[in-house]
């Protein structure tokens, strides 16, 4: 049974998801700026890439990924 206990956790929760992609959106506006890329979706090609590019990629998605796993174990709490 959801309880008005249980709805005010998912509120919280949901809250912090909100704040966590806030901050993550602001991380990637603020790196997209010092790489000198446009902010939203730029159509570059992982191909196109510089070997450094491509290694701050992918240690991007490794950080998100470890976060969103993180995010979702603590959740289940």
């Amino acid at each position: 049974m959801f309880t008005e206990a249980d709805s005010k956790k998912q509120d919280e929760e949901f809250a912090a998801i909100k704040d966590e992609y806030s901050k993550l959106d602001d991380m990637e506006k603020s790196l997209r700026k010092s790489a000198g890329l446009p902010n939203g979706y730029s159509g570059i090609k992982e191909a196109d890439m510089t070997p450094e590019i491509r290694k701050a990629l992918e240690e991007a998605k490794a950080k998100a990924k470890r976060e969103g796993e993180a995010r979702a174990a603590k959740s289940k709490k």
